[in-house]
């Protein structure tokens, strides 16, 4: 379900044969354009100049690039500057998956045309195997109405752990080598309910140009410039995460959200959805009290067309060219950023943790305390200035 492990769909009822001579032939083509079909996909007949401004108010939504520390390959992700409950220290929140190689990069926030690097990153399933210990986990599918699967704290087996960064987990917390100023950040949100026709959000990301239209409206956008981009789309809950604590019998869940792109939908301005580029982009709601936007989800994913529910409950469920090239686009394929934005058109759906659920707002605060409780308040407020 990661960003990076796209795959992709074409809905052509053709021959083996067939479909292989297509995909060659049409290789080098999509070689040149497969970086132009990355980013928030926008609805084709409005202006990707709207979406654009729709982000502009989003101060705390930064782009995160990663550079080699041995040659010139760079990643590119996005995070959100938050603060800490006391409101005087800042750091960057954003997907796990996007720091994960820091063996091999370098990572960076860009803020008001500065690149401030990051440092000390800390991922939410860490604490959680170490304030967690000896208590219980079962993954449930609340749509489907069955559970996955269940484990114990600390979590030791590896396939687990990646389920894990599928279903809730896939978070992490950095620190600036320089102070940010606090009036940058956001605040995350209370606890939130997801009605069943979802919560209206306005979700932001960084990448380059992608359009939601029709076959081949990858033309529509060749510019491989970088923008911020926000989008507006309803987001429900899907996945649950259920921590038991076999003392107490008390529970603390962790839901994973989920969106699907709906071009139609009247209540959507600016209908958009998810692509490589917006990993770690925040969704945001507005605070009826106090009319501040604030944070409560973080763009994790985007499970391909013929991996979601929809799909397979149709009567395309067992198509067999679908299943025959889904094992084909697999990461760094071409093919898979060229067909990407079409695959949003018939029901991919992108993938959010909640980020106002307890356990992740004590995992936030501790990180905090940890990193600046030998700093006297004094000295942490000099971000304020």
């Amino acid at each position: 379900m990661i960003l990076s492990m796209q795959k992709c769909t074409i809905g052509f009822n053709i021959n083996k044969n067939l479909a292989i001579s297509l995909l060659y032939g049409l290789f080098p083509l999509l070689f040149v354009f497969s970086d132009a079909v990355h980013s928030v996909i926008r609805h084709h007949q409005i202006e990707a100049s709207h979406y654009q401004k729709l982000a502009e108010p989003f101060h705390s939504a930064v782009k995160i690039i990663g550079q080699s520390k041995f040659g010139l390959k760079s990643v590119e992700g996005t995070g959100v500057i938050i603060k800490s409950l006391r409101g005087h220290e800042t750091a960057i929140l954003t997907a796990a998956h996007v720091l994960e190689h820091d063996d091999q990069f370098r990572y960076y926030a860009l803020i008001k045309d500065q690149k401030i690097e990051l440092k000390r990153h800390q991922t939410f399933l860490a604490y959680l195997n170490e304030a967690h210990q000896k208590k219980g986990l079962i993954a449930s599918d609340l749509r489907l109405k069955k559970s996955y699967f269940g484990s114990r704290f600390p979590i030791k087996d590896l396939r687990v752990s990646e389920n894990l960064q599928h279903l809730g987990v896939d978070l992490a917390i950095a620190f600036f080598e320089h102070p940010v100023p606090y009036h940058l950040a956001s605040s995350i949100a209370h606890s939130v309910s997801y009605p069943r026709s979802g919560l209206k959000v306005t979700a932001v990301g960084f990448g380059q140009t992608g359009v939601g239209g029709p076959l081949y409206g990858f033309s529509q956008s060749a510019s491989s410039a970088s923008e911020k981009r926000a989008f507006e789309t309803h987001l429900k809950t899907a996945f649950l995460l259920k921590i038991l604590d076999f003392k107490t019998n008390l529970e603390i869940r962790i839901p994973t959200l989920v969106s699907v792109f709906n071009a139609s939908n009247p209540n959507l301005s600016f209908p958009g959805h998810i692509n490589n580029g917006d990993s770690g982009g925040p969704a945001f709601t507005t605070n009826k009290k106090t009319h501040q936007q604030e944070v409560i989800a973080i763009i994790i994913a985007n499970l391909p067309y013929i991996e979601t529910e929809i799909f397979q409950n149709s009567n395309q469920g067992n198509h067999y060219f679908l299943n025959a090239v889904k094992g084909i686009f697999e990461r760094g394929s071409p093919l898979s950023s060229f067909f990407w934005q079409e695959a949003n058109i018939y029901g991919s759906e992108g993938y959010y943790i909640d980020v106002t659920n307890p356990a992740c707002k004590d995992w936030i605060e501790t990180v905090f305390q940890n990193e600046f409780r030998s700093i006297p308040l004094q000295h942490s407020l000099r971000a304020k200035n």
